[in-house]
């Protein structure tokens, strides 16, 4: 077991120190709707807001300023206790957290064909023009419920939510190694199972209400920071 570890460990550092790769912390905006009535902290959203980590390679296309950015995310768990609403008082609690894949796919268009080394690039030519541009972003998240009634943990709560993004952002190169780029995407997850939810009616009597299948509509702005161990100057 130890050797099969450190042959993975090798290739995946070869693989990060020959190629660009990057950091990102994103806070994010949800809206579940659904489960919001469950609830009832004065109005304040269920799970209103999350601070995801990601790591993310790079590629592109050789003739055209099209990249790519496949990213594994981690948010951190966010947890609720209930107040009031359709379960009892002070029965139940939940917390969610999500691990996420999802394929960045950044366009240029004012340089499109533009033959710069990006996304690191000097500072002799406009950052605006090769730094801009617009993502689309397919992807999937892991969701981990943790689910406490009465206070006994409830087991296989977990579910897969399929998501798709659109946003845009700017490229900075702070130097031949090193790039900045913030960037705005809103998330649109179009089903997200509320099973975690329902299964509870079989244990709890004043559990009578069915939660729907939920929605999510998020808003996420964050930063990424970009490396290029491999270049040569």
């Amino acid at each position: 077991m130890k050797t099969f570890l450190s042959i993975i460990f090798f290739f995946a550092f070869t693989a990060f120190a020959n190629a660009q790769f990057g950091v990102a912390v994103k806070y994010e905006k949800n809206n579940y709707k659904a489960w919001q009535q469950l609830y009832d902290f004065n109005q304040d959203r269920l799970y209103a807001a999350d601070l995801t980590f990601g790591v993310n390679y790079w590629l592109r296309l050789k003739k055209y300023r099209v990249e790519f950015l496949p990213e594994v995310s981690y948010t951190i768990w966010n947890g609720e206790s209930t107040i009031s609403g359709i379960i009892p008082t002070e029965q139940y609690s939940s917390g969610l957290t999500r691990i996420g894949f999802q394929i960045h796919t950044q366009i240029y268009p004012m340089d499109l064909e533009g033959d710069c080394n990006c996304p690191t690039w000097g500072k002799d030519n406009s950052f605006i023009k090769k730094g801009f541009y617009f993502s689309l972003s397919p992807g999937v998240d892991y969701l981990i419920h943790d689910l406490v009634y009465e206070g006994e943990s409830q087991e296989n709560q977990n579910s897969l939510a399929f998501k798709i993004g659109v946003g845009g952002g700017l490229d900075i190169g702070v130097s031949k190694l090193i790039t900045i780029s913030p960037f705005v995407m809103v998330n649109f997850y179009p089903t997200i199972s509320s099973s975690q939810f329902n299964n509870l009616q079989s244990i709890c009597d004043s559990c009578s209400e069915t939660v729907a299948n939920d929605r999510n509509t998020q808003v996420s702005a964050g930063i990424r920071l970009i490396f290029r161990p491999d270049y040569k100057f």
